[in-house]
């Protein structure tokens, strides 16, 4: 069994894997109720970077030996840094994914996956500063049109000639949904 060849343990790929099913489990539960649990998001860099260190005794020479982020710890540590950098806050997230990067370096020797790691948690951060930043730009203009809608006064809704302030915050709400940047149009 190639799983189990030297230098991984079976009973400590046994122990790992059993602990792994089970945290992953919890994890799924509480992740999928409303309620933010910060501690829980810890909780997974934490299970990853244990994994991530006792490596040399769960992978076998050969996939340690190939470098190219196939092995199961691999692939459990590139989740664990997309998932930090989805569910914590910055820098916090990429600190995480830093953490995990030096774990895998020291579990299985310095290696290109150990690399990769760290660029997988600087394009997630990218992208979830660009839609956290989205997010915040359509709440204002959504607020925006509220308010103006609500100044109007009560009835229904106003026809755009009718209300100044509606017209307002319709030019708030495009110039939002366009980055900040005006459009310039024929």
């Amino acid at each position: 069994m190639v799983g189990f060849a030297p230098p991984a343990r079976a009973l400590w790929v046994g122990v790992a894997v059993v602990g792994l099913l089970l945290w992953s489990g919890l994890f799924t539960v509480l992740t999928l109720r409303p309620e933010p649990r910060p501690w829980l998001y810890a909780g997974d860099v934490a299970v990853v970077l244990v994994l991530c260190l006792a490596q040399g005794n769960l992978v076998p020479a050969e996939v340690l030996g190939a470098s190219a982020g196939s092995g199961w710890i691999d692939v459990v540590a590139g989740t664990g840094v997309f998932i930090a950098q989805f569910m914590l806050r910055q820098p916090l997230a990429m600190a995480a994914a830093i953490a995990i990067a030096a774990a895998h370096a020291v579990g299985a020797g310095l290696r290109e996956a150990s690399v990769v790691l760290v660029l997988q948690g600087l394009l997630a951060a990218a992208v979830m500063i660009l839609l956290r930043r989205g997010a915040r730009r359509a709440d204002f203009a959504l607020s925006e049109e509220a308010s103006a809608r609500a100044s109007c006064g009560p009835g229904p809704p106003p026809a755009p000639t009718n209300c100044p302030a509606a017209a307002v915050a319709r030019h708030l709400a495009r110039h939002a949904h366009h980055g900040g940047h005006r459009q310039h149009h024929p």
